[in-house]
């Protein structure tokens, strides 16, 4: 029996697609209708796979590359072979993104453990939870009472939706997720074992033992945020509210680690002020 967990590319691309993407011109003489199937590393490509280079000490692997598109800065050009077709963008990295992402749509998100759509019948969902059109709640999942979860949605296999939690559109909540006391924007992407909004374990301490401090906010994840696997981003007691003057007066304890956004970029960092993206209540 064969065996592949290789993610597979959803369609071709024609080199006049690619360089459309791209945003460059195609070198005279490239035959604008070759398509292009796959991506790979300089060293595995082949004459169907586009790769990608902008560090010099790749420059030997770029020399015997036998990829059909090579994604290049100026300076390494000289170097693509011949039979692979040399696009010159100014970030090679980043238009190498644009195109893979045209290849392989399904590798941008989560998605669907059971390649379906739709809500499967062996979910279970509380009848005074709110789902909007085109939402896909895989086998397993629980949403909780008086949850909400956005247009075009998706909740992955066993993942639990606590009580009034609200999901924005297009977010992608993989398997294994849960969620409870939070809100989430648009196009937020939780990979597999996030955990948000469960109890911080807060703590009054002193001489006559450890006293339970009851959490009671919320968290609030902006919009195009993305939380790697087995995250967690616990619940609070005090409201800290992202980019306000709120945050400021937040007591020491509030002020950790937060997630949010940053032209495009997901961040976890530890300041006092909390970044964009992220509603920390603490």
């Amino acid at each position: 029996m064969t065996a592949t967990n290789t993610i597979e590319a959803s369609a071709a691309l024609s080199l006049a697609e690619v360089a459309e993407v791209a945003g460059v011109a195609l070198p005279a003489g490239a035959d604008a209708g070759r398509l292009m199937r796959g991506a790979a590393a300089l060293e595995g490509a082949q004459a169907d796979q586009i790769a990608y280079m902008d560090n010099a000490k790749y420059a030997d692997a770029l020399a015997a590359t036998r990829a059909g598109v090579c994604l290049v800065s100026a300076k390494f050009a000289p170097g693509v072979p011949e039979g692979t077709v040399a696009l010159v963008c100014k970030d090679p990295y980043r238009t190498y993104a644009k195109v893979v992402t045209r290849l392989y749509p399904g590798a941008v998100r989560p998605q669907s453990s059971f390649g379906e759509s739709g809500v499967s019948p062996h979910a279970l969902i509380h009848p005074t939870a709110r789902l909007g059109d085109g939402v896909g709640v895989d086998p397993g999942a629980v949403i909780g009472p008086e949850a909400e979860v956005g247009a075009g949605s998706l909740i992955g296999a066993c993942s639990v939706i606590g009580a009034r939690v609200r999901i924005g559109r297009n977010c992608a909540i993989a398997a294994h997720v849960s969620l409870s006391h939070v809100v989430l924007g648009d196009r937020v992407i939780l990979h597999p074992g996030v955990r948000i909004g469960q109890d911080g374990f807060g703590y009054a301490m002193g001489p006559q033992g450890h006293l339970k401090v009851p959490q009671l906010g919320r968290v609030i994840v902006g919009d195009d945020v993305e939380v790697g696997a087995n995250s967690t981003i616990d619940q609070a007691c005090f409201r800290c509210e992202a980019g306000s003057g709120g945050s400021d007066q937040a007591p020491p304890r509030a002020r950790r680690g937060l997630y949010g956004t940053r032209d495009g970029w997901v961040v976890f960092f530890f300041v006092d002020r909390p970044g964009p993206g992220l509603e920390f209540n603490s």
